[in-house]
């Protein structure tokens, strides 16, 4: 027995012509994308995590906006366009692409789970993260052993550059 498609998906797939016996087929769906049925019929669902670029081609095949099948499927997307990185990224080597690929998942780590997209941020400004900056929280660095005397340099006044101090008659 078989699952009711979702009266979100149904709706859509009907106008579009993805239908067997006016009902609407996941099968037909994806026939008309280069994705396997089950990967499509998954995304119906909403089972598992679909890939974006899954995603974005199911949305192109249904007219629809890649924002709002995101929002079928609980994903938080802000950016209809697919994200390309600068020409000079094929500049980096083996290690810095992957540190700059395990950036992006963590921004998008939480995204993935229907939040804001910076799951360990800091928001810096006090308002509720819709418009403000936001801060990846590091780990602090080690306190100086010496503080008192980092404190008092910083009270004693400082001399212009370019100027050399005379010695005391």
């Amino acid at each position: 027995m078989s699952k009711e498609v979702p009266e979100t998906w149904a709706k859509v797939m009907k106008s579009k012509g993805f239908t067997h016996n006016d009902k609407p087929s996941v099968s037909r769906l994806a026939g008309a994308t280069s994705l396997a049925t089950e990967t499509v019929r998954r995304m119906v669902f909403g089972i598992g995590t679909p890939e974006q670029r899954n995603v974005n081609e199911v949305a192109d095949v249904l007219g629809v906006s890649r924002i709002r099948l995101n929002e079928w499927i609980g994903i938080a997307r802000s950016v209809e366009e697919t994200y390309e990185p600068p020409a000079d990224a094929d500049l980096m080597d083996h290690d810095q692409r992957k540190a700059v690929d395990r950036v992006i998942q963590l921004f998008v780590e939480d995204k993935r789970a229907g939040g804001h997209g910076v799951k360990a941020a800091a928001n810096t400004d006090g308002d509720d993260g819709a418009g403000g900056a936001a801060v990846i929280d590091l780990p602090k660095p080690p306190p100086k052993t010496d503080s008192m005397h980092v404190a008092a340099r910083r009270n004693q006044k400082r001399k212009p550059r370019g100027t050399t101090e005379q010695p005391p008659d």
